[in-house]
Protein backbone atom coordinates (compact mmCIF):
# COMPACT_ATOMS: atom_id res chain seq x y z
CA UNK A 1 0.00 0.00 0.00
CA UNK A 2 1.18 3.48 -1.52
CA UNK A 3 0.76 6.28 0.88
CA UNK A 4 0.26 9.57 -0.66
CA UNK A 5 1.85 12.60 0.75
CA UNK A 6 0.55 16.21 1.73
CA UNK A 7 1.88 19.06 1.83
CA UNK A 8 0.84 21.12 4.81
CA UNK A 9 1.65 25.27 3.73
CA UNK A 10 1.52 27.85 5.97
CA UNK A 11 0.43 31.64 4.83
CA UNK A 12 0.50 34.71 6.73
CA UNK A 13 -1.87 37.27 6.75
CA UNK A 14 -1.33 40.76 7.32
CA UNK A 15 -3.89 43.46 8.51
CA UNK A 16 -6.42 41.68 9.67
CA UNK A 17 -9.40 43.71 10.30
CA UNK A 18 -10.28 44.51 14.30
CA UNK A 19 -13.77 42.78 14.01
CA UNK A 20 -12.43 39.40 12.18
CA UNK A 21 -12.66 36.64 14.53
CA UNK A 22 -10.42 33.86 13.77
CA UNK A 23 -13.38 31.61 13.28
CA UNK A 24 -14.28 34.16 10.17
CA UNK A 25 -10.59 34.27 9.03
CA UNK A 26 -11.10 29.86 8.66
CA UNK A 27 -14.70 30.08 7.18
CA UNK A 28 -13.49 32.79 4.65
CA UNK A 29 -10.07 30.21 3.35
CA UNK A 30 -12.26 27.10 3.61
CA UNK A 31 -14.45 28.11 0.83
CA UNK A 32 -11.87 27.73 -1.15
CA UNK A 33 -9.53 24.90 0.49
CA UNK A 34 -9.15 22.44 3.46
CA UNK A 35 -8.11 24.53 6.21
CA UNK A 36 -5.54 22.33 8.76
CA UNK A 37 -6.06 25.41 11.40
CA UNK A 38 -5.87 29.29 11.92
CA UNK A 39 -4.47 31.77 14.38
CA UNK A 40 -4.58 35.30 14.79
CA UNK A 41 -1.34 36.82 17.03
CA UNK A 42 -2.00 39.13 20.27
CA UNK A 43 0.63 41.25 18.87
CA UNK A 44 0.95 43.52 16.59
CA UNK A 45 3.39 43.64 13.84
CA UNK A 46 6.03 46.54 13.74
CA UNK A 47 3.53 48.65 11.69
CA UNK A 48 1.00 48.16 14.36
CA UNK A 49 -1.40 45.80 12.55
CA UNK A 50 -3.20 42.50 13.63
CA UNK A 51 -1.74 39.88 11.55
CA UNK A 52 -2.61 35.85 11.72
CA UNK A 53 -1.10 32.44 9.98
CA UNK A 54 -3.71 29.80 8.32
CA UNK A 55 -2.49 26.97 7.38
CA UNK A 56 -3.82 24.59 4.29
CA UNK A 57 -3.66 21.33 4.03
CA UNK A 58 -2.45 20.76 0.67
CA UNK A 59 -0.43 23.31 -1.79
CA UNK A 60 -2.91 23.24 -4.52
CA UNK A 61 -5.18 25.06 -1.50
CA UNK A 62 -2.80 27.52 -1.12
CA UNK A 63 -2.11 28.80 -4.38
CA UNK A 64 -5.73 29.19 -5.12
CA UNK A 65 -6.31 31.19 -2.33
CA UNK A 66 -3.21 33.61 -3.40
CA UNK A 67 -4.33 33.82 -6.23
CA UNK A 68 -8.50 34.73 -5.21
CA UNK A 69 -7.09 36.63 -3.12
CA UNK A 70 -4.65 39.07 -4.25
CA UNK A 71 -6.10 42.42 -3.59
CA UNK A 72 -9.30 41.30 -1.94
CA UNK A 73 -10.37 43.63 1.08
CA UNK A 74 -12.17 42.86 4.13
CA UNK A 75 -14.63 44.97 5.89
CA UNK A 76 -13.61 48.12 3.64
Amino acid sequence: MKLGMQSVVLLIEENIPEVMHWKGLWFSFAWHGEVENVYIARKRSRDGKRFGFVRMKDKKYADRIIERFHGFKLYD
